[in-house]
């Protein structure tokens, strides 16, 4: 939080695991927001290679849950 010290009254920020699917629509659905960046992903390069399951399902499968939570808010 240090790091957005200075723009965090401009943000709205939600807490959430991009892998879970139903959290992110949910969000998307009660924000309906105008942009949406995405950075999630694995932090640590050592973490990554212990797991790499899991670094593929956050970095790509999160970044397909955003997706595709927007497209089904827009397609209504």
């Amino acid at each position: 939080m240090q790091r957005i010290e200075h723009v965090k009254d401009q943000l709205l920020l939600h807490s959430g695991d991009v892998t879970d699917a139903q959290r992110v629509a949910r969000i998307i659905n009660d924000v309906c927001p105008h942009h949406v960046y995405n950075l999630a992903d694995q932090d640590h390069v050592g973490k990554s290679r212990d797991n790499p399951a899991l670094a593929v399902q956050v970095t790509y499968g999160g970044a397909a849950n955003i997706l595709e939570a927007c497209y089904q808010k827009c397609s209504r």
